[in-house]
């Protein structure tokens, strides 16, 4: 563990109460793994949200689906995954997920588990499709997959996600948007 992460496990248990946030921020502390004093921190805090943007994570641990009941947001932005770690597919009433700007090349179809998923941000990975589990997403709403490498998407499963008003797509890969698409009068 890096010196800022030990200040920052330091700093949590030297408060005799955890006093109740809706927003745990970790985001920008070179964190390059996730301890389970952190992730008892955020329990006890009852945080809602989740910040671990700008670190240097290449997992998470599975113990952080303890979260899971609490936990409605999460943002793993601009971090080292390749894949998405397992631990965030028990998250199961997370709403928001930001996985942007990753090194991730696919998704696994376990994303379908997240069932109360309104908003996911996959842009700036290495993605050359939809991932499939994306279309089994119920309530999905906003769906950021721009500058990927996408080549297509299937304009039926698109139009058949009833409450997805937001679809941004720019620069993929995509030489013709199919004309299916206009069909999908929901989407923006």
């Amino acid at each position: 563990m890096n010196t800022s992460a030990q200040d920052l496990e330091e700093n949590m248990l030297r408060s005799d109460v955890i006093k109740s946030t809706k927003i745990f921020d970790l985001s920008g502390k070179k964190l390059t793994n996730v301890t389970s004093n952190m992730i008892a921190y955020c329990k006890q805090s009852t945080a809602l949200v989740l910040n671990l943007s700008k670190n240097s994570l290449q997992d998470l641990p599975d113990e952080l689906e303890v979260l899971a009941p609490q936990l409605n947001e999460l943002n793993l932005s601009v971090n080292r995954f390749q894949f998405v770690p397992k631990a965030v597919f028990l998250l199961a009433n997370l709403v928001t997920l930001d996985l942007r700007g990753n090194h991730l090349s696919e998704i696994s179809n376990e994303i379908s588990k997240l069932k109360s998923l309104r908003e996911l941000t996959i842009a700036d990975n290495r993605l050359t499709e939809m991932p499939p589990g994306v279309y089994d997403l119920p309530i999905l709403e906003n769906l950021f997959c721009n500058n990927n490498h996408i080549k297509t998407i299937d304009p039926f499963k698109i139009i058949a996600m009833k409450f997805l008003s937001t679809l941004s797509l720019q620069n993929n890969d995509i030489t013709q948007v199919p004309i299916e698409l206009g069909k999908a009068e929901q989407i923006r």
